[in-house]
């Protein structure tokens, strides 16, 4: 069976040459098809030309087939010749469009990382900005408090029994203002 199978590949060329390529073309024609550019013109417009270069490249093919098959005289070596010619050429354009293509894209993700990195620098920013802002309200909501109360002790402790806490202070409505209440009842 194995004998078989090599005789067959050795001796259909063509056959095997035509499933090759139409396997390929097919592969091409799939990836070329998705819809990853449709927003960007630039790169739509290279896969364009890139499909146009595969259908040429499909053609040169189907064409090179077809005079395989009738081969013998000058002239169909001289057109075959010519075709394997076009056909290098559209697979080469194929390949430098494709490498433009690919060099676009990593441009454009480096553009991406830069910009979600910057982004994400903004937002530690802000982050520490507002935790900056948020801890001096906090700090400053405990330690004024702290402060009157603390001077209306040292005043009771020097004798002084008329002093009045701010109102502010006896209507906190947490510990604070508990104690200024206390206090002023006093």
């Amino acid at each position: 069976e194995m004998d078989t199978l090599v005789n067959e590949y050795v001796l259909n060329p063509t056959k095997r040459s035509s499933n090759q390529w139409q396997s390929k073309y097919e592969a091409l024609e799939q990836r070329l098809s998705t819809e990853i550019f449709k927003n960007i013109p630039a790169e739509q417009e290279l896969v364009d030309s890139m499909k146009r270069e595969s259908v040429a490249l499909k053609s040169g093919f189907e064409e090179l087939l077809a005079i395989n098959k009738r081969a013998g005289s000058m002239d169909t070596e001289i057109i075959r010749s010519r075709l394997i010619s076009q056909i290098s050429d559209s697979g080469n354009r194929i390949v430098e469009t494709a490498l433009l293509l690919t060099e676009r894209l990593r441009v454009r993700e480096a553009n991406i990382q830069v910009t979600a990195n910057i982004l994400g620098l903004f937002l530690v920013g802000l982050a520490l900005l507002i935790g900056f802002f948020g801890s001096r309200v906090l700090i400053r909501s405990i330690s004024s408090p702290l402060d009157e109360l603390s001077k209306f002790t040292e005043k009771i402790s020097q004798g002084q029994f008329d002093i009045i806490i701010s109102s502010e202070l006896r209507h906190r409505d947490d510990e604070f203002g508990h104690l200024g209440e206390t206090f002023q009842n006093m």
